[in-house]
């Protein structure tokens, strides 16, 4: 078969503007404030950032050698310099993987299942330690693979001191020299020696923590407590209608099937066991998406070069080989134009943009430095773990009171917290009691964020003192708070910024490449709603809607909003599409009938109302009885 080199490239290079994004990930904050005190202070034995754990207790940190490393560059070439090197990170590793694969598929095979893992793993191209080890994890595949059997031991073994320092992934390491040493041991004169897994396992005890390094790995890897998923893609991902994309699993999961039967002779023992242990890695959680799609890379090219075998022997080659290669191409190409465009990041939810930045509206940098630096804001503030890394980073000198790092606070904490803020009065008065917060900091753009608003205000005890659309500042109603509660210039510039950044997201929409979703209109979208105040929510969910269409509970909303300023035939429309896109969503159904109902027609208002009856009936007893949402408030001053 010709060599079509240009597919792989193409492919590659699809890849790498999967990485080519603005930073929205909030753990990479934290990252960056250890790195800085690691620089600053020299070595941490304790946590330094949250005043909710046991100053005495010690902080096992798996990546702080990455975290130094991270500052350094930061300083160097800032979030550009970040960005970039995290995408040469995954680049590289499936560079090292290819010669894996060089000589048992074509170019071709190689490009269609470089670009099936780049759709597979892009939901997880954030940057953080993740990238070095999915390099490190390339660099021993291929190095046990290749090298021979006498320089692998000086190759790796400083290689996985690094890895241990850097990742808790380090433990693939022996186990990926156990299933190398396995696959070798029958050409003797390249055989690896059997204690090569032990030795590599005896090097990962150098690090500052010991065996302590091991429990937190194991610990993560087998406990979904332990690595739970408080953010994927975004904190708004989960209110979007799923993308086309999500089928690159099933797609991966039926390659790695179909090459059992198209992969012709006997199946190589090292790379089947890892498309193998890839593949039931996609099944088990898609944080290990990452991982798995290195895993299945070179196993899957050997598939898909079975089935192409099998169609040539079928139709020959003068037609087909051509054609497939100018779908792949095509395929690469479409690729490099929906994520360069953004179109991508826009249809999966995403915070962030294509090409290299932050996303600032998704961070409290305004809140910052308008409130949350100043010498009288309560020194105990609540804060949830979005914005914990860049309180960390921005405010050194203040403590927060948590963030992304599962394995310090648990599963149990957050979900804790969630509870008090959403629900459970008897969980907050406990909240309130153990750390007598003055002030509560909530990222707007979390979904639960205007139900907190809406309660916390109603209970009385705290009032609104700053909100951005980004975040929303609530205080304490205490005389030590009083003088930040009546600075109402401080609030205005709230306000002010939202309005600057709903002017500069008209301008933006009218441009011919789709906008992105904007974080600072989608939370005060939220805000406004559950605070009703119908008009202001209409005025920026219509922004919202046109910008992001496939932003499910904006349009749902927007609906609603209409309905109750007076306008029943746009809540209509913007309900019936809410409806196709969640068809078991009672809520929907029953505000449907509403709309319906104030139009005259009464045939659809009653199907409506059996449909919201049958999929909920509690809900639509209750709606029934009393609407949820069922007067207007007066307009923000």
């Amino acid at each position: 078969m010709p060599r079509a080199g240009y597919l792989w490239w193409m492919a590659l290079a699809a890849l790498a503007f999967f990485g080519l994004r603005t930073l929205s990930n909030s753990d990479f904050w934290i990252h960056l404030a250890t790195g800085r005190l690691l620089a600053e202070q020299g070595w941490i034995r304790a946590d330094p950032f949250s005043f909710t754990t046991d100053a005495s207790r010690s902080w096992v940190n798996t990546t702080w050698l990455y975290d130094a490393v991270l500052y350094r560059l930061w300083q160097a070439g800032g979030s550009y310099g970040v960005i970039l090197a995290f995408a040469v990170c995954v680049v590289g590793a499936f560079v090292f993987l290819r010669p894996l694969v060089r000589d048992l598929a074509s170019d071709a095979t190689q490009a269609l299942a470089l670009l099936l893992v780049a759709w597979l793993i892009a939901p997880a191209m954030s940057v953080g330690p993740h990238g070095v080890g999915l390099l490190l994890a390339a660099i021993f595949l291929r190095a046990l693979a290749t090298l021979p059997a006498r320089s692998v031991l000086l190759c790796l073994l400083p290689i996985q001191v690094i890895w241990a320092n850097m990742h808790a992934s380090f433990l693939l390491g022996p186990l990926i020299a156990a299933l190398m040493t396995y696959e070798r041991r029958a050409d003797p004169s390249n055989r690896l020696p059997n204690w090569l897994p032990f030795a590599l396992l005896a090097a990962t005890l150098v690090n500052p923590y010991g065996f302590s390094v091991h429990r937190l790995a194991i610990s993560s890897a087998i406990n979904p407590n332990t690595g739970a998923l408080l953010e994927w893609i975004s904190p708004f991902h989960a209110e979007f209608a799923p993308f086309a994309a999500r089928f690159a699993q099933t797609l991966l999961l039926l390659t790695v099937a179909g090459g059992f039967v198209s992969i012709p002779g006997r199946l190589p023992m090292g790379l089947t066991t890892l498309g193998v242990a890839g593949a039931f890695l996609l099944v088990l959680s898609p944080r290990y998406s990452l991982f798995a799609g290195l895993f299945v890379f070179p196993f899957a090219a050997m598939s898909l070069q079975g089935a192409a075998r099998w169609i040539t022997r079928r139709i020959g080659t003068p037609m087909w080989e051509p054609t497939g290669r100018s779908l792949i191409a095509g395929a690469a190409a479409l690729t490099l134009l929906l994520v360069s465009s953004g179109y991508y990041f826009n249809r999966i939810g995403s915070a962030s943009a294509f090409g290299l930045g932050i996303a600032h509206d998704l961070f409290p940098q305004r809140a910052c430095e308008r409130i949350l630096a100043r010498p009288d804001f309560p020194a105990r503030a609540i804060n949830l773990a979005q914005d914990g890394g860049y309180l960390a980073w921005a405010l050194p000198n203040r403590k927060i009171f948590t963030d992304m790092r599962t394995p310090v606070y648990g599963a149990a904490f957050y979900q804790g917290l969630g509870r008090a803020l959403l629900t459970d009065n008897e969980q907050l008065a406990r909240l309130l009691d153990r750390f007598d917060p003055g002030a509560i900091i909530l990222p707007c753009s979390w979904p639960g964020a205007g139900q907190t608003t809406r309660r916390l205000v109603d209970l009385g005890d705290w009032a609104p003192a700053y909100f951005d659309g980004t975040t929303m500042v609530l205080l304490r109603r205490t005389r030590e708070n009083a003088r930040m509660l009546a600075d109402f210039e401080m609030q205005r510039s709230g306000l002010i910024e939202l309005e600057s950044a709903r002017r500069d997201y008209q301008r933006e929409l009218a441009s011919i490449f789709p906008a992105r979703n904007h974080p600072r209109l989608i939370g005060a979208g939220t805000i406004y709603f559950s605070l009703w105040r119908f008009l202001e929510a209409r005025t920026v969910l219509e922004l919202v809607v046109a910008g992001s269409p496939t932003h499910i509970t904006a349009r749902q909303q927007l609906g609603i909003a209409y309905f109750n300023l007076g306008q029943p035939e746009p809540a209509a429309r913007a309900l019936e599409r809410t409806v196709r896109r969640r068809p078991k969503d009672a809520l929907t159904h029953l505000w449907l009938a509403k709309a319906y109902e104030a139009l005259g027609d009464t045939a659809r208002a009653d199907r409506m109302k059996q449909k919201g009856r049958r999929l909920n009936p509690a809900l639509a007893k209750s709606f029934e009885r009393d609407l949820l949402i069922t007067r207007q408030a007066p307009p923000a001053q």
